[in-house]
């Protein structure tokens, strides 16, 4: 409520690939040109064939043999915590593509607030939760996620159990919602 306050958060952006070179490139080309140049930028590669892309000059990049879903997501959340030391770890799909300047200060903001943020597809109607006290959409999908660190410490890593795309999402939220985190 002071209007002369300013918030001070260190973001991170973790990008999970697998493959789809072609589709990384131009996501990859989005996030670097809407994004504030201190905010962290790590790449996990999940063993893809051809190899992690070449972009170590301006993003962390990390190999990994192929794991699933939930571990490539893992791998960024250690990074970006423990390694990269930010406040608010903001993970995306290969194939997201951010669209207006600095989008990343809303969606770091979010997390701050109410710990965690998933993306909810437009299409699909949103479901008031009582006993959550919050928003929440049962269509969210893991194409982008915010979660503070202070979260992150409380509800843990996602589960690596899950070795196709969806279902970790899905349960990793309901972890967050059972424990009044999110929105």
């Amino acid at each position: 409520n002071n209007p002369g306050m300013e918030i001070v958060m260190k973001i991170g952006i973790g990008i999970s690939t697998y493959g789809r070179r072609d589709v990384f490139n131009e996501s990859f080309e989005a996030v670097l040109k809407n994004s504030r140049p201190e905010t962290a930028i790590v790449v996990s590669d999940d063993g893809s064939i051809e190899g992690p892309p070449f972009i170590y000059e301006v993003a962390m990049v990390l190999e990994n043999e192929n794991g699933g879903i939930a571990r490539n997501k893992n791998r960024l959340l250690a990074n970006l915590f423990m390694q990269q030391n930010v406040d608010v770890a903001i993970l995306l799909e290969d194939d997201v593509r951010p669209t207006a300047k600095n989008w990343e200060d809303t969606w770091g903001l979010t997390a701050l607030i109410n710990g965690a943020s998933f993306w909810a597809h437009g299409d699909f109607p949103c479901v008031h939760s009582g006993l959550y006290s919050r928003i929440t959409n049962n269509y969210t999908t893991g194409q982008c996620i915010a979660i503070s660190k202070e979260a992150f410490w409380q509800v843990g890593y996602i589960d690596p159990r899950f070795t196709r795309y969806g279902f970790e999402h899905a349960e990793w939220q309901n972890r967050m919602a059972k424990m009044g985190i999110g929105g």
